[in-house]
């Protein structure tokens, strides 16, 4: 074992030939507080939090590693502050030991060579944006209030993890690095962030959260952003509440708050929280209370795990975990085992993630990913991952004037607030006047009412449109052809529609439904695109490439509070044709059911869940109803 960076005071801790390796039935938290006879030192997984609460089950384990290695030496070897070397015991240490680590310091380092092929990132980019979009849905249920949501890279690996270590830890110089190899295989943590210290009777974490690029530009914009600031307090919170599990009432404060540091590559804001342990808590009461790691779950803490393991393909092994010691003369130290690579089964594999909170966005989050894995891998002399390829040819309308498109009924516009804000996100402008001034002149009835984008002030077009038989909790119906549109239609609603309106006359009157190059369905020419798969409600991701459709949110989110099961990421064209029922939405048709694919498929009856969510967006829309005709009558 090997810890290079801010342990036990100084620069260095080495360890090797334990005189006690822990079995599989050993208690890891206990055996922390069992340094009457040297120190404990490895590391514990993210999967011990199964332990400790009752959690679903959690995703694909190419490689299955023990739940924590962690072994007992009798001495250690520490370089201190001032560089100076000491062999440390609980006793007079051994002069042949001591002997030995003189001689082992004055050689010089060995050549370790290694290998690695073509890093793997599971999910990728469309299921890990479609992760955090169900994250952000189940935010806004009142599930949660964040979700530290993850993905990993991977590859064949070849020859010494040592090598690796060492090579991207001189380059890196992370806080608080450390190496475990055991006989079935090596963590290579290049953490900058601490988990526990424990002092005496003075504990204290320091949580990370919130990530830029290095310079001043990003120090500045990490430290005025509303999102990392709102997704770091909370961290802290969880750590209070963590540390006040174990510590005497009222010791536990935030020491420091907010503060921007330079740690392995990127800008951080990291807080310390501190708290003296209660007479009766020891280390391993420490350590269970506060783990796994607040910062690599989310908030509240169990929750956010249940979560992470249905949104997660692969399960966490060592990664999100700790690595540290607890020795009889520094106390405990552990780190958080993020950046940390992990080699084992001839695989090498790194996670990396990122906090999710309410107003978080599925390519930002993605982008964030890249941005953490880039100076590691750079590091360890690893290719970069995730770098933008070049865009595709995009049969897209260009860019131009933007247009929404709203249902009015009887004087209520269904989901006006999101779709006004949807509007302002795309041109800046408030349509809300505008909207209200054209409501006010229309009678009893259904209307299709369009803004579009002109100038300083928005324009409003109404025209009469058929009630959709969603107010009622049905559907209406139609048939759809797939045709090939590689880039997509984008993220904003644009007037320029000449090339759509000519696919629709050509294949009328089929509805013509969007599919890229690499067959992955995207939307409809005026409708978003969902699937049924076994009572599964499966969507295309919003990665930027089709429109966040109001009504698709709105169908989302009553799934969600209905308990459908949810499968936001890329949906196939094998996938789309299998599927039990295809269903569209749009702002104007509300939800429409699909009854073929052109000769593809013939679809029976939808199943029972399509009736309970047309139900429910029936109930949604007349429940704005009622607040519409009362905010109305009290103005």
């Amino acid at each position: 074992m090997a810890f290079i960076g801010d342990w036990c005071g100084g620069g260095a801790v080495l360890a090797d030939r334990p005189a006690q390796v822990a079995g599989p039935d050993d208690d890891p938290f206990a055996l922390l507080e069992l340094t009457s006879t040297g120190t404990w030192a490895g590391w514990l997984g993210y999967r011990l939090g199964r332990r400790l609460e009752r959690l679903p089950p959690d995703g694909d384990r190419p490689v299955a590693r023990p739940p924590a290695a962690l072994a007992r030496f009798e001495s250690i070897c520490r370089c201190d502050d001032q560089g100076r070397w000491w062999v440390e015991a609980v006793a007079q240490p051994d002069p042949d030991d001591v002997a030995r680590w003189q001689s082992r310091l004055a050689r010089p380092g060995p050549s370790l060579g290694w290998s690695s092929g073509e890093l793997v990132a599971r999910p990728d980019r469309a299921d890990h944006v479609g992760a955090v979009e169900e994250a952000v849905l189940r935010i806004a249920a009142g599930q949660l209030y964040q979700a530290n949501v993850c993905l990993r890279l991977e590859a064949p690996f070849e020859g010494s993890p040592l090598g690796l270590w060492c090579a991207a830890g001189s380059r890196l110089q992370p806080g608080r690095a450390a190496f475990v190899a055991t006989e079935e295989g090596a963590v290579c943590s290049l953490s900058p962030e601490v988990f526990l210290l424990r002092y005496g009777r003075l504990a204290s974490s320091q949580p990370i959260k919130g990530t830029r690029a290095l310079g001043e530009a990003g120090r500045r914009e990490l430290v005025e952003a509303p999102k990392d600031r709102a997704e770091h307090v909370m961290i802290v919170d969880l750590v209070r509440n963590d540390l006040g599990r174990v510590c005497a009432p009222g010791t536990v404060r935030v020491s420091r708050l907010l503060e921007a540091r330079p740690l392995a590559g990127v800008w951080h804001l990291v807080s310390t929280v501190e708290g003296a342990l209660a007479e009766d808590a020891g280390d391993a009461a420490l350590v269970r209370a506060c783990f796994p790691p607040g910062s690599v779950t989310g908030a509240p803490k169990v929750a956010a795990e249940a979560l992470c393991c249905r949104l997660e393909p692969t399960a966490r092994e060592a990664y999100c975990g700790a690595v540290g010691l607890a020795s009889p003369h520094h106390g405990v130290e552990l780190n958080v085992a993020i950046r940390t690579f992990e080699i084992a089964g001839g695989r090498l594999w790194l996670g990396v993630g990122g906090g999710v909170v309410a107003d978080s966005d599925g390519v930002a989050e993605w982008d964030e990913c890249v941005a953490k894995a880039a100076p590691v891998l750079a590091a360890a002399g690893l290719p970069p991952w995730g770098v933008p390829a070049p865009p595709a040819a995009v049969a897209d309308p260009g860019p131009g004037p933007c247009l929404d498109t709203l249902l009015v009924t009887d004087g209520l516009v269904v989901e006006r607030e999101a779709h006004l804000a949807r509007f302002r996100r795309s041109t800046g402008l408030d349509a809300g006047p505008a909207v209200e001034a054209a409501v006010t002149a229309l009678g009893p009835g259904s209307w299709r009412l369009r803004i579009d984008e002109a100038g300083a002030t928005p324009s409003v077009t109404v025209t009469p449109a058929g009630r959709p038989p969603v107010l009622d909790g049905h559907w209406s119906a139609a048939d759809v052809a797939l045709v090939s549109w590689p880039g997509g239609l984008g993220g904003h609603k644009r007037a320029a529609r000449g090339a759509l309106e000519d696919l629709e006359r050509q294949h009328a009157p089929l509805v013509p439904v969007l599919v890229d190059k690499e067959g992955s369905v995207l939307e409809a020419t005026w409708a978003n695109v969902f699937a049924v798969v076994d009572g599964r409600l499966w969507t295309p991701p919003l990665d930027g490439r089709i429109l966040p459709g109001v009504t698709r949110r709105a169908l989302l989110d009553e799934a969600v509070d209905c308990g459908v099961p949810l499968r936001i990421g890329r949906l196939g064209v094998d996938h789309l044709v299998a599927a039990d029922a295809v269903l569209l939405t749009s702002a104007v048709r509300g939800l429409v059911a699909v009854g073929a694919i052109d000769g593809r498929r013939r679809f029976e009856a939808p199943p029972e869940v399509v009736a309970m969510l047309a139900g429910a967006l029936a109930r949604r829309w007349s429940g704005q109803r009622q607040r519409w005709a009362l905010r109305r009558k009290m103005l």
